[in-house]
């Protein structure tokens, strides 16, 4: 839950000269073979079970447990896991 918060305090980033985050609203989709959460990097430990996933509408993506759906746009980064895990999402910047 801790890694899920960490993600949501970097979603709404003010546009300047340059964007500092990458894709910080989870709706840019790379093309064939990539997701919504291209441009971030994610950690688990090992034995994890499960991971961060993009999410779209009311249902969490590996669980299928009923959940808010995204605030703003259609995505939004989820942790989602099967049992005990620990998840890290995050992007280098530099200011």
């Amino acid at each position: 839950m801790v890694a899920l918060a960490a993600a949501a305090l970097v979603l709404p980033v003010a546009a300047s000269a340059a964007e500092l985050v990458v894709n910080g609203s989870f709706e840019t989709n790379g093309g064939a073979g990539s997701s919504q959460l291209d441009g971030w990097t994610q950690w688990q430990a090992v034995g994890s079970k499960g991971g961060f996933f993009a999410q779209q509408g009311a249902l969490s993506p590996k669980a299928h447990m009923l959940v808010a759906a995204p605030t703003a746009g259609s995505f939004a980064a989820m942790s989602d896991q099967a049992g005990p895990s620990s998840h890290i999402l995050y992007q280098d910047i530099a200011v």
